[in-house]
């Protein structure tokens, strides 16, 4: 079998997208589900904030140039083809560069079934996702947007530090509470759309009942179920397994994988960072029963 017949083979298999704003859980997420023997979700590929925008100004440059040659070889009474690419091949071409980057990920395993890709970016770009591919799921992981606050601010003290420097908690609290708003209504108003291509895990469900959750998650990917499933996926997503040996609430401020906990704001949050999130996502919190 060659290249093209294997990206044509993934396209028809299972694929699932997980979403949701940054820190909300999606990476535990997707841990657990490669757990599962028929399921292959390993990374974080950026397809529509990265590589879409890339390769279209790739193809107005290539269309621009070819325009040029076009018009100079006309004023020299020359005719030729000069073609350019549309709407349809950058589509065809991104897709195709998705399906490549999904053989990396499956290789020469059989036994997979179904592809999970993991981009929390890509809450806003579902729509385009699910042009693209048209059978396609989407996974919403949603969490209290205050946990998700703090977690983004010990995260960011260690991907970039000098840019928080002059920050105090409650401003950092008040741009991210408003991100964690926006991602979580578009890619709820998807699901209103597409109700039976999205599915909303909480994060603190997973917590609270992982059994339940992870069978609702393998069911709704359409892969077994059974009890041996779920526990090799509990297994592989199991805090201890991912933090490298500690216990959940155990925390390690260097680590991706800091403490694991629900309603660790209330630890750290001052009277200004309340104010901060009541501001820029009260309402949203209360709809979403977190209050």
């Amino acid at each position: 079998m060659n290249k093209y017949q294997r990206l044509q083979k993934l396209f028809d298999k299972r694929i699932f997208f997980i979403v949701g704003a940054s820190k909300s859980g999606t990476t535990w997420l997707q841990r657990l589900l490669d757990g599962h023997p028929a399921i292959r979700s390993a990374g974080e590929g950026h397809f529509m904030d990265h590589l879409a925008p890339n390769l279209t100004k790739t193809l107005v440059a290539y269309n621009k140039q070819l325009e040029i040659r076009k018009e100079r070889a006309s004023s020299l009474g020359l005719e030729g083809d000069f073609p350019n690419f549309d709407a349809d091949d950058l589509t065809l071409l991104l897709r195709t560069a998705i399906l490549a980057i999904f053989d990396r990920w499956v290789g020469d395993n059989d036994g997979i079934e179904a592809i999970g890709e993991k981009t929390p970016e890509h809450a806003i770009a579902m729509t385009e996702l699910a042009k693209l591919f048209p059978e396609s799921r989407f996974i919403h992981v949603l969490r209290d947007g205050r946990d998700v606050c703090l977690s983004g601010w010990h995260f960011s003290q260690k991907w970039s530090p000098d840019a928080l420097k002059d920050t105090s908690l409650a401003q950092f609290v008040s741009e991210y509470a408003n991100a964690w708003r926006s991602r979580v209504t578009q890619a709820r108003e998807f699901g209103i759309a597409h109700p039976g291509r999205f599915l909303e895990i909480r994060y603190e469900a997973l917590h609270a009942n992982p059994t339940a959750e992870v069978r609702r998650l393998l069911e709704f990917i359409e892969v077994a179920s059974a009890p041996d499933f779920i526990n090799s996926c509990l297994e592989a997503g199991s805090f201890e397994a991912l933090s490298g040996g500690r216990i959940r609430g155990d925390e390690d401020q260097n680590s991706f994988f800091r403490k694991g906990v629900v309603g660790d704001h209330k630890e750290y949050f001052d009277e200004d960072a309340f104010a901060a999130f009541e501001k820029a996502a009260g309402p949203l919190l209360r709809e979403l029963n977190y209050d």
